[in-house]
């Protein structure tokens, strides 16, 4: 059993290692993107679609109880902007969350 261990452990950490690597080549994607007014744009959208500066909590009006479902909704929508956002320069997430966008 041990050396099964040790083999698993092994691969895990290959797999760790394929996941950093594919991290780091997405942050260069990412921050290229963010260099453009389109990418700018772009991730204004996603972080006002995907709810990430509001609640994800929805409460039903006639029971006055959590609405799980709706509630799951809105955090896994919000999960997918918190995602690319840890890919995001600070300076730039800066520059798309708190500036409103020039019409």
């Amino acid at each position: 059993m041990a050396g099964e261990d040790q083999r698993h452990e092994a691969q895990r950490q290959e797999y760790l290692k394929k996941v950093e690597a594919q991290k780091g080549e997405m942050k260069k994607v990412v921050e290229n993107v963010l260099m453009t007014d389109s990418g700018r744009k772009l991730f204004r959208h996603l972080h006002n679609t995907c709810g990430f500066s509001l609640s994800s909590i929805v409460i039903n009006i006639k029971t006055g109880e959590v609405d799980t479902v709706a509630t799951t909704f809105n955090e896994s929508r919000r999960a997918v902007y918190i995602e690319l956002r840890g890919l995001a320069p600070a300076e730039l997430l800066r520059e798309i969350e708190y500036t409103e966008e020039k019409k």
